[in-house]
């Protein structure tokens, strides 16, 4: 099944999640290996010197010689992006996890950036949690990284670390951000420069071993005074003595300890080099990660492979990344003076080197490089071209601020298309600049209106109205929304798929979870803007968009809260009609679970258990199994209105929710399921637990609807263990959010428990005095009961009477009433009609609640008596 916005395939680089190969004849140096095993009994190790003390090697080491399981993660620049830094830490920990842990986690990195970064954090800790062995993820280059969303989230994540998760961070300068709390509790271990530098014994084998410079030990102390235990320096010294004869004189005059003087000793060596090596290093120094094909593309030297081969064996600053020996990049401070000298020297070369660059990463499928490059190169026509082209996989990433990025490097003189524009103020909006989109989008309307070629200017004004709906739910400008609405007469684009069918939900099981369900808040003008937003979309033309399909699904689970169920029906059998609408789980589960719940409201037990049940026969075929979940999840619910414990229980169970780590908002629906199965079970005191869990993290994200639902789960369940003060307490919270938006089914749906709580409510709020006005609570409390007694579920066998104006019957269901009458079981209908049994037993339901029987006797009497046969 193809899932439409489906993150799956995002492509990541195995080179930056795979420990770095290890070289021949590199020392080991036991002293810091030995304190690395040490650091595992605390949450933090922090290795900070500058380039060329061998950081790098040394963790690469310890990540092969480690006991434990280690995860890798190269930075760098591109990597200042919250969403792409955490989707790269994640797919390290899944290389090195079991199978199905890994799998777990993988499917949290694609719920970014949907799903909040601290509700994702909070989720992965709780993977972390479930490991029963040492484990260390280490982060290497963490110095490129400056983005402070990052620097916070990672402390948050430090601060959560499981006892037996241990994080290593490799950087040229200090954290930036506080570590003093981990350092006072003991969790915090830091190897310094002193520490990174090599002792005399270790400079010695360096010489002997790495090199085979059989130097004196007069030579080693000299070399070792002057280097100051620096091995980048080390190693330029060793490459020199090999090509003199004169050691004595070099090693007289040679001062390798000032980093400064590291240009000159590089200069030395890079002249000392054949031509063509020389060349080849000046053109290939752009890239920050080669193989023999992106060098032979970027050099156009056809024998790259053995250049790169050449280089490594003769120990000239070039470092194998994978353990295969097919990947390698220059050391950094090498790959800067290349850089810079073939930039001095020959600036249109360099430039070239970049746009090379740039094409060959695009022919490779590795778009964020071929953006940086083109950028470096000033190909800004080339870097508009390559996001046009990818904007669909771009937009799926979200990695919005390093997009955001890309777009500002562009200087404000070059002339940009509008197509270029309106992905630009997407993102500006995206990442909370609002204002500055709002300013662009009218210059961009303006630019659009000489426009001449009419299909073109169809597919701007697409753009246009995309980006400003979405400005509308991001920063509540619906009357210029309206305006440009209005002043559109040929319609909106259908071929414009980036925006026609991008996918809002690709995590919540309800949409009044989403920022498209406005996380619940609900109003008299929401509903207003929410039905004039779906009709312009139908006047334009995007009545099956998937916009106004969740926009209309968003309006229709207000209704169901308003308990305006009629009407939430009459959507849901307008989304029911999308064809694809089992292409995109983020639309089609929430459809499931509303429709159920309007089953269940009106007493339809049965028709909402098959309903779910073939719900799920969809849903396991989709890969993240959340959407499986949460219709079990359900199922638990469903099973506890009929009373059926022992039924709630075992499929509990198969939700596999963890027991020993910290619930968490991205299970919420399925906790929240467990939370109404330990209640009904007598264990309100687990309940809670796992409610007082989940309220601040719903707090944190401004969910008015989980708020509301968890306050009143926590009131039955204090009720239930008899603290009467404390389920007041949490009752008068749920209401007071509820009331200002008339929640209703969010009550009525928790049954008994919830009546009996909201009669203790107006008992214990009456006033004192008799001719004192009741609190406004207490009034909506009292007409909530009043809405109890006239919305008992009635059992489905006492359907009501026949009547005239009965729901007509489909050709399917009229095929279906005649084999019905043929005699033939679920399994003959199944084969016949190509169906599942399950499917079948769903329409049986169905066909069975229109014609307002319960068995096939009695539809086929009713059949009759419609005159049907």
């Amino acid at each position: 099944m193809k899932l439409k916005n489906d993150a799956s395939h995002i492509n990541l680089l195995k080179t930056k999640i795979t420990a770095p190969r290890l070289r021949e004849g590199l020392i080991e140096r036991s002293r810091l290996l030995l304190q690395l095993d040490r650091s595992l009994e605390s949450k933090l190790t922090v290795i900070c010197a500058p380039a060329g003390f061998g950081k790098s090697t040394l963790l690469g080491q310890w990540a092969r010689s480690s006991s434990s399981r280690t995860a890798w993660l190269s930075l760098d620049v591109l990597d200042n992006d919250a969403v792409r830094f955490w989707r790269y830490a994640a797919a390290a920990l899944s290389g090195s996890l079991p199978e199905a842990t890994a799998v777990r986690i993988k499917w949290l990195a694609h719920t970014l950036p949907h799903a909040s970064l601290y509700t994702f954090i909070d989720a992965l800790m709780n993977e972390l949690h479930e490991l029963e062995h040492p484990f260390a993820l280490i982060l290497d280059d963490y110095h490129v990284i400056t983005d402070q969303h990052i620097h916070d989230s990672l402390s948050y994540a430090i601060t959560y670390l499981p006892a037996h998760v241990h994080l290593v961070v490799a950087s040229r300068a200090e954290l930036p951000f506080s570590t003093s709390r981990w350092l006072a509790q003991g969790e915090l271990t830091v190897m310094s420069l002193k520490m990174m530098q090599f002792d005399e014994e270790e400079a010695e084998a360096f010489y002997s071993k790495t090199h085979n410079l059989p130097l004196s030990k007069e030579h080693i102390q000299s070399l070792h005074q002057r280097t100051e235990g620096w091995v980048t320096g080390m190693q330029l010294a060793a490459v020199s003595l090999a090509q003199t004869a004169e050691r004595d004189r070099y090693i007289e005059q040679f001062q390798g300890s000032e980093r400064s003087v590291s240009g000159y000793l590089f200069a030395e060596v890079f002249s000392s080099l054949p031509e063509d090596i020389q060349k080849f290093l000046l053109r290939s120094s752009v890239l920050k990660r080669m193989d023999a094909e992106l060098a032979g593309a970027v050099t156009t030297n056809p024998n790259s492979g053995a250049m790169l081969s050449w280089l490594e064996a003769n120990h000239l600053f070039v470092l194998p990344i994978d353990l295969q020996g097919v990947w390698y990049r220059y050391h950094p401070l090498f790959a800067e003076f290349l850089s810079k000298m073939h930039e001095r020297n020959d600036r249109d070369s360099w430039l070239e080197s970049h746009r090379r660059a740039s094409i060959a990463h695009s022919e490779r499928g590795m778009i964020d490089d071929a953006i940086d490059h083109a950028i470096a190169a000033g190909e800004y026509g080339l870097m508009e071209q390559l996001l046009e082209t990818h904007v669909g996989d771009i937009l799926r990433q979200g990695e919005f601020r390093k997009v955001l990025r890309w777009f500002e490097s562009k200087p404000p003189e070059a002339v940009s298309s509008p197509e270029w524009s309106i992905l630009y103020i997407f993102i500006l909006t995206v990442t909370g600049h609002i204002e500055r989109a709002s300013q662009l989008l009218l210059s961009l309307e303006a630019q659009a209106d000489v426009i001449e070629d009419k299909e073109r200017l169809k597919s701007i004004h697409s753009g246009i109205f995309f980006v400003r709906s979405n400005i509308l739910f991001f920063g509540g400008d619906y009357e210029e929304w309206l305006s440009f609405a209005t002043r559109l007469k040929d319609g909106l684009a259908h071929d414009n798929l980036v925006f026609y069918s991008y996918n809002f939900n690709v995590t919540e099981p309800q949409l009044n979870r989403t920022l498209i369900g406005l996380k619940g808040v609900l109003s008299k003008d929401v509903e207003t803007i929410g039905l004039r937003f779906s009709q312009a979309l139908e006047a334009l033309g995007w009545k099956s968009s998937l916009f106004n399909l969740y926009v209309k699904l968003s309006i229709g689970e207000g209704y169901y809260e308003w308990n305006r169920l009629q009407e939430c029906q009459e959507l849901l059998h307008q989304i029911g009609a999308y064809k694809d609408i089992e292409d995109t789980p983020g639309l089609f589960i929430p459809y499931r679970i509303l429709q159920a719940r309007i089953y269940l409201a009106k007493g339809h037990e049965q028709l909402a258990y098959d309903w779910i049940a073939e719900g799920m026969d969809v849903a396991i075929a989709y890969s993240d199994m959340r959407w499986f979940r949460a219709l079990r999840a359900f199922l638990i619910r469903l099973h506890l209105t009929l009373h059926a414990v022992g039924g709630a229980k075992q499929e509990a169970a198969l939700l596999h929710l963890p027991g020993k780590s910290y619930p968490t908002l991205n299970r919420e629906f399925e906790y929240l399921s467990l939370v109404r199965l330990l209640i009904r079970q007598k264990k309100a005191s687990q309940a809670l637990d796992l409610l007082a869990a989940l309220k601040p993290q719903a707090e944190r994200e401004g969910i008015v609807a989980s708020i509301v639902e968890i306050s009143l789960l926590a009131a039955i369940a204090e009720r239930q263990r008899g603290q009467r003060k404390a389920a007041m307490s949490r009752l008068g919270e749920a209401l007071a959010i509820a009331q200002g938006m008339d929640y209703v089914r969010s009550i009525l749906d928790e049954g008994q428990p919830a009546a009996e709580l909201l009669r203790d409510y107006v008992r214990f709020s009456a006033p004192q005095e008799q001719q004192s006005p009741e609190e406004p609570l207490a009034a909506y409390a009292r007409s909530l009961l009043q809405t109890f007694q006239t919305d008992r579920r009635s059992p489905e066998s006492s359907a009501p009477p026949a009547t005239a104006d009965q729901e007509p019957l489909t050709e399917s269901e009229l095929g279906l009433l005649k084999l019905i009458y043929l005699g033939a079981s679920n399994k003959q209908i199944a084969t016949e009609l190509g169906l599942s049994e399950g499917t079948v037993r769903v329409y049986l339901s169905r066909l069975y609640h229109k014609l307002e029987v319960s068995s096939r006797t009695q539809a086929v009497l009713a059949a009759r008596t419609r005159g049907l046969f």
